[in-house]
């Protein structure tokens, strides 16, 4: 069975991002660690999980769930509310990609409802001579 994957914009540099940082001079790189495994775990979720599930993913990465509670809630890179939490960067890169999405099935059905306009896209090119200075290409 095939897996959808997708990727998400990782900022070269989000290592000396002031908020990781502070989650690196606390947990180390162990934290960066488990900070981008909550980020991953966000996306395949469609950017929320609720807070109940901090156990599970403590579970999943075998650390204390106290490290997973204090990385979502205090340290600026999640945003709780009420029950859930969320990346607002990642939510933004969702929305991005969605109306990339959306975008290219708009491209895509004006592309094949005018068939007209590219009648034969596989076909083989034939130059012909149009006259002593031009050559035409013909597509069959």
């Amino acid at each position: 069975m095939k897996k959808n994957t997708y990727y998400f914009s990782h900022d070269y540099n989000a290592a000396n991002d002031v908020k990781i940082l502070f989650l690196r001079q606390k947990y180390g790189i162990k934290g960066y660690g488990i900070y981008w495994f909550i980020i991953e775990s966000l996306a395949q979720s469609g950017g929320q999980l609720p807070l109940n599930i901090i156990p599970v993913l403590s579970m999943q990465m075998q650390v204390e769930s106290s490290i997973v509670e204090d990385i979502i809630l205090n340290f600026g890179l999640f945003v709780s509310r009420e029950t859930i939490f969320v990346s607002e960067r990642l939510l933004n890169h969702l929305d991005l990609r969605n109306k990339l999405i959306e975008k290219g099935k708009q491209g895509a059905a004006i592309r094949w409802g005018n068939r007209g306009a590219i009648s034969n896209p596989n076909g083989k090119e034939i130059k012909e001579k149009e006259n002593d200075s031009l050559t035409r290409i013909v597509i069959r």
